[in-house]
Order: structure tokens, then C-alpha cells, then sequence
């Protein structure tokens, strides 16, 4: 059985367990559920011109599984002159 709010317009199919947007979008509780736990535990993939890049916890992992923490990254960018001509960090 689905239901509608009056002031939320999305509708919850509750016998399949996914919430439908008034766009079209669905999406599963499964789905939320899962998002909000890689949250939690700062697990992101990346995409877009870091397609292929991830974060796991406190690493950026690149494409080939190499891992840098966050302090290692700020000694690397500090070591590198900036792309804008400014000095480094």
C-alpha cells in the first residue's frame, strides 16, 4: 500500500520498501540506509575528474589503491608549487 503526505510529495511503497519522488526518482530504504552509513564512516567515491578516486575512513585512496592520509597529502601539496603561480600551502 503506498502512502502520500499532504506536504511531503514523495509516496512510500511500503510492500517494496522505496520512496518515490514526484520526478520520477526512486529510491530504495536499502539505499538510504546504506548512504547514511558510508557517512558515518566517510566512505566516498568520488566521481566526475576524480572518477576513480575514493575516500576510506581517514585515506584518499587514487585509482591504482595507493593511500594517503591527510597529513601526508598537505606534505605533498607543500612540496609542490601551486597551479595558480601562488607559493605552496
Amino acid at each position: 500500500m503506498a502512502r502520500t503526505s499532504e506536504n511531503f510529495q514523495w509516496r512510500f511503497d511500503e510492500v517494496n520498501q522505496v520512496l518515490h519522488s514526484p520526478g520520477g526518482f526512486s529510491i530504495t530504504v536499502r539505499e538510504i540506509a546504506v548512504s547514511l552509513q558510508d557517512r558515518v564512516y566517510n566512505r566516498h567515491d568520488l566521481s566526475g575528474t576524480w572518477s576513480g578516486w575514493r575516500v576510506r575512513g581517514d585515506h584518499l585512496i587514487g585509482p591504482g589503491g595507493r593511500r594517503v592520509t591527510a597529513r601526508g597529502l598537505r606534505v605533498i601539496l607543500s612540496e609542490q608549487p601551486r597551479e595558480d603561480g601562488g607559493g605552496g600551502g
